[in-house]
Formats: structure tokens, C-alpha cells, sequence
């Protein structure tokens, strides 16, 4: 059967050596296992920090039988695994309980065997739960522990390689993102530059249309008002027009009935002369009359075509007027689509600023991200350190390990004593 791990964490400790005190980190393992049909106990102290120390405790029922007498223990052997894995737990840094408890680590008088107790420190006296008399580990145990540090170490030396290199190939990586986040900022910069510096002039231009078609539209009102004093005055005219008109044939009436007295008068004449100077008269005053209604209807000639003239003139601005008004629609719909284009203009600019936005806000992710690349150089740097010191260490460990071994060697094979050599 395997054995159980109760308990293996690393206690803060205090160890009495050659009347010293000294707090040390001990790695404490607890198991329990069954040989054949009885079960054990075995504790295990070790530091890290040195490799040949190691300090083992076995017991069995026998054992704990002598150990229960002696310390006045209440519980069975059954249940002392369970319960000194419960009090070494209460020995953490971490525990809650009040006081903590400690552990001690001290000489014995022999020289050989060490006490590992368990201890409650409180104002009125310090008070000794559990002590354990634990001995140094055989060479051969002490060999295996070794080496197990040594594969530890080198596990964790593999391991800090892999670590840095996945570190540099991070880095690697890291440093493709920066530049390709770097190339992509500058050419989204030297973009937006571009789109802002179109939008702009854009909207000088617009400016500038808007100002035309201001002075356009000033323009075609001035010419409709011009055009409306024209139609005002052609209507005067052709209201004058008409009255001279209606004056020219009133004159032609009248010229008529002079025409007719003449014919009457000329046929009268060959009544008598009394009627002829009373004819002559009349035929001076109807002279002067048609004379005047020539005159008259000389002058309705020159106002006719003086308003034939204007009224041409008034069809020819008429003809301008509406071009302008169908330039100004022209213009004004250019106008519209020129609004419209700005608003889109100014949507793209703000897809751009947010875009600008970002690529600063990635920027700084890059700066960040250049941060952490350099505290991974000083992780791996450190690591290349830990790595070579581990080096050292097993390089010594080896050393004591073959002088361990030769020291095993001489122990468990004495050399023989010289014998005098042989007659032949």
C-alpha cells in the first residue's frame, strides 16, 4: 500500500544549534503507511537551504505505546497521524489560532539525537504539546534526499530555461506587435492628416460657394425688382398708348365729318358765293385741325415704337432673369449636395478622430506593453542568475555526494590489514 501524505509545508522554525537560536524555514513531511498489517508513522525535516540536513522520525505502535507513557498522551495510535497533521497546521504563519503554535528544533545531550517539539508560548508559561526525538538520516537516505534536491534543482533550472525562452519568444512576439502597432499608427496619423486637410479644403470651398450664391441670389432679387419697375412702366406706356389711341381715332372722326362738310360745303358752293368765305374759314380751321392730329398722331408713333423698344427690352430681361433664377436653382442645388456631402465629410472625420483615438490608446497599450517586456528582461536575467547558482549548488551537492559515497564505501568496506609475503 502507498504511503498517505498527511502533511508537507514548509514551517517557520526555530532550531537550537551549539548554543545559537535561529529561525529557519524547515520543510515538515508527514506519513503514514502500512507495513504488512500494522500501521507507521514517519516525519521527515529537511532545509532547502541546506541539503544535508535531514532529520527523520519513524514510529509504530510499539513505539507510541513508550511515547504515550511517557508524555501522558490521551489519544489512540490510530488517531495520532490525524491529530499531530492538525497540530502542525495550527504552526502555520497563516493560522488564525491564538496564540500560534511553534516549532522547536533542539540538541540532545548525546550529541546524535535532536527533539522536534511542538510548543504554545502564552504569558504565563510555555507549554510543550508534543516532543519527538528525531535522529540524522543514514548516509544512504541522506544520498537519496540529495539527489532528489539535485533533480529538484534540475527540474527547476529546465524548467526556468523554458521559461525564458518562452519569455524571449514572447518578446519576440511582442516586439513584431510594437512595430507592426507602431507602422499602423503612423499610417493611420499620415491618413487622418490627409482626410483632414480634403475635408478642410472641402469646406473652404463650400464657404466659398455659399458666398456666391448669397451675391447670385442679391443679384437676381436687384434684377427681379428692375424687372417689375419695367413691366411697371410698360403698363404706364401701354396705358398712354391706348388713350392716344383712342385720341388718334376721335381725330379721324372728326377729320371724317370736316371731310364731309367739305364735300357738303364744295357742293353748296355752286349755291352762291356767301358761302365762301364762310367755307374758307372753315376749310383753315379743318387744315389746322388735321395739321394738329398729324402732329398729334406723329407723336403716338414715336411712344408706340419707344414702347415696342421697351417692351422688347423687358422679354430680353425677362429671358436673363429667369437664366439667373434657373442658375440660382442650379447653385442652390449644388448647395444641398454640397451640406449633405459636409455632414458626411463630418461623420468620416469623426470615425477618424475615434480612430486617431484608438491608435493613441493602443500606443499607450504599446508603451505598457514595452514595460512589461522590460521587467521580463530583468525576470530572465534574475532567472539566469537563480539558474547558475543552482548550477552551483548541484555542482557542490555532487561533490558531497561522492564524498559521501567514498565515506560509505570505507565504512562498509574496511581495508585489510598488510600481511608478510610468502616463501616461494
Amino acid at each position: 500500500m502507498a504511503a498517505n501524505t498527511l502533511f508537507d509545508e514548509v514551517l517557520e522554525s526555530l532550531v537550537a544549534e551549539g548554543g545559537k537560536v535561529e529561525k529557519r524555514h524547515l520543510n515538515v513531511v508527514l506519513e503514514r503507511d502500512v507495513r504488512g498489517r500494522e500501521l507507521s508513522l514517519s516525519l521527515k525535516i529537511s532545509d532547502s537551504k541546506r541539503p544535508l540536513f535531514l532529520l527523520v522520525f519513524e514510529c509504530g505502535p510499539g513505539e507510541y505505546a513508550e511515547l504515550r507513557q511517557k508524555q501522558r498522551l490521551k489519544i489512540e495510535f490510530n488517531s495520532f497521524p490525524v491529530k499531530l497533521a492538525g497540530l502542525l497546521k495550527e504552526c502555520r504563519a497563516e493560522s488564525h489560532r491564538e496564540p500560534r503554535l511553534e516549532v522547536w528544533v533542539e540538541e540532545v545531550d548525546d550529541g546524535v539525537t535532536k527533539q522536534f517539539s511542538i510548543l504554545e508560548p502564552n504569558e504565563f508559561k510555555t507549554l510543550r504539546h508534543l516532543s519527538l526525538h528525531v535522529k540524522e538520516a543514514e548516509p544512504v537516505d541522506v544520498d537519496l534526499h540529495v539527489k532528489g534536491i539535485v533533480d529538484r534543482l534540475t527540474r527547476e533550472a529546465a524548467e526556468a530555461g523554458n521559461i525564458a525562452d518562452q519569455e524571449k519568444r514572447k518578446r519576440a512576439e511582442s516586439a513584431d506587435e510594437i512595430r507592426k502597432l507602431q507602422n499602423e499608427l503612423v499610417e493611420s496619423k499620415r491618413a487622418s492628416s490627409e482626410e483632414v486637410a480634403r475635408l478642410q479644403d472641402k469646406i473652404e470651398k463650400l464657404e466659398n460657394s455659399q458666398h456666391e450664391t448669397e451675391e447670385l441670389r442679391k443679384h437676381v432679387q436687384g434684377s427681379q425688382k428692375q424687372l417689375s419697375e419695367a413691366l411697371k412702366t410698360l403698363e404706364k406706356e401701354r396705358t398712354e398708348s391706348e388713350k392716344l389711341s383712342s385720341e388718334a381715332k376721335t381725330s379721324r372722326q372728326r377729320e371724317l365729318a370736316a371731310t364731309e362738310k367739305l364735300q357738303f360745303l364744295e357742293r353748296a358752293s355752286k349755291d352762291g358765293d356767301k358761302m365762301a368765305s364762310h367755307i374758307g374759314a372753315l376749310l383753315e380751321s379743318s387744315a389746322a385741325e388735321r395739321a394738329r392730329l398729324e402732329s398729334a398722331n406723329a407723336e403716338l408713333t414715336s411712344k408706340l415704337v419707344k414702347c415696342e423698344e421697351q417692351l422688347k427690352f423687358a422679354e430680353s430681361a425677362k429671358v436673363a432673369t429667369s437664366f439667373q433664377v434657373e442658375k440660382l436653382e442650379v447653385a442652390l442645388a449644388e448647395k444641398e449636395a454640397l451640406v449633405a456631402s459636409m455632414s458626411s465629410l463630418r461623420e468620416k472625420y469623426k470615425v477618424l478622430q475615434k480612430q486617431f483615438d484608438e491608435r493613441e490608446a493602443l500606443a499607450e497599450q504599446s508603451t505598457e506593453l514595452t514595460n512589461r517586456l522590460q521587467e521580463a528582461d530583468h525576470l530572465i536575467s534574475s532567472q539566469k542568475k537563480t539558474i547558475l547558482n543552482n548550477h552551483e549548488v548541484i555542482k557542490w551537492l555532487n561533490q558531497q555526494l561522492n564524498a559521501l559515497a567514498v565515506q560509505s564505501n570505507s565504512k562498509s568496506n574496511p581495508q585489510p590489514a598488510d600481511t608478510p609475503n610468502q616463501p616461494d
